[in-house]
């Protein structure tokens, strides 16, 4: 990185190493400890297990590779200008979440 485009520390601080801050939110990902709250989730409403990840916009639950793409996208270099962000991996399924959330308030 050219030296010119980076951002200037205050006056006496010196800084050496730029870190940059990003998450991964992930939505709902097939592991053997996501499977278990599904399950405790269905019985507790009383519904089948697929009923937990049928509303899912993208037709499907998360494999844990949809999330190790992000992490190696954020921790590449075409994600160098990328910082501060919260990034959802999640197929879709927050905001459906959300709306059910508000809708039921």
């Amino acid at each position: 990185m050219d030296r010119r485009a980076r951002p200037q520390p205050p006056a006496g601080i010196r800084v050496t190493t730029i870190i940059r801050v990003t998450t991964i939110i992930p939505g709902n990902v097939l592991t053997p400890g996501a499977d278990a709250i599904r399950q405790n989730f269905a019985d507790a409403m009383e519904v089948a297990l697929a009923a937990t990840t049928a509303g899912i916009p993208l037709g499907r639950p998360g494999d844990p590779r949809d999330i190790a793409e992000a992490v190696a996208y954020l921790v590449s270099d075409r994600a160098r200008w990328v910082t501060g962000v919260s990034l959802t991996v999640d197929g879709g399924e927050l905001p459906v979440v959300e709306r059910h959330v508000r809708s039921a308030v």
